[in-house]
């Protein structure tokens, strides 16, 4: 399987991609193997801006006891897995392939991935003095609730626009009865 992932800009470097990387092999791939590369692309209708990625390229077989003991061949390992059998040796389990982490296949698990990556890169920002952050949800969950923290605002800010509207126009009243009551009473001295 392979998995990409958007590297952010802001870092520059290898050690700081790094970092991001292999927190997110640590917490996912532990058990796996694996390999990845690093690509800093210019996008083509970006005007030249940088874009690095990563790929990760792995089994979904774990790494099993049987692996851990002694590596069984390349064939072996890609075989069809020994259905459970307590009684089954190492010797006897190594000829046959290793099972297959079940979450690879569960599209629960994405969200999660997702997410755990988005936690990452926001620490591994963090620790190098970055003040943005990443979020892992689709952009239409972000406009959704941007929408519904916007109206929240919208509201309050309209009832206090509604509200210095009134106190303006009582002001004005006011104002104006006394230019009333002033210009009335400046007429009455001349006649």
């Amino acid at each position: 399987m392979e998995i990409e992932f958007a590297l952010p800009n802001e870092l520059k470097t290898v050690a700081q991609y790094r970092q991001i990387i292999d927190a997110l092999i640590a917490k996912h791939l532990k058990d796996h193997y694996y390999a990845y590369a690093i690509h800093d692309k210019i996008g083509v209708m970006s005007n030249g801006q940088h874009h690095p990625h990563v790929h990760i390229m792995f089994s979904e077989r774990l790494i099993d006891d049987v692996e851990k003991e002694k590596k069984r061949t390349i064939c072996n390992f890609f075989k069809y897995p020994l259905r459970l059998n307590v009684e089954a040796s190492l010797e006897e389990r190594r000829k046959h392939g290793a099972l297959k982490a079940r979450k690879w296949s569960d599209k629960n698990f994405l969200t999660i991935l997702r997410s755990d990556f988005a936690e990452i890169k926001n620490e591994v920002l963090a620790k190098n003095g970055f003040s943005i952050r990443v979020d892992h949800r689709t952009l239409k969950a972000q406009r959704e609730e941007a929408e519904l923290n916007g109206d929240r605002a919208l509201r309050k800010q309209h009832f206090d626009l509604v509200m210095k509207l009134e106190a303006l126009s009582t002001e004005t009243e006011e104002l104006e009865t006394k230019d009333a009551v002033q210009h009335s009473s400046t007429k009455g001295r001349k006649m």
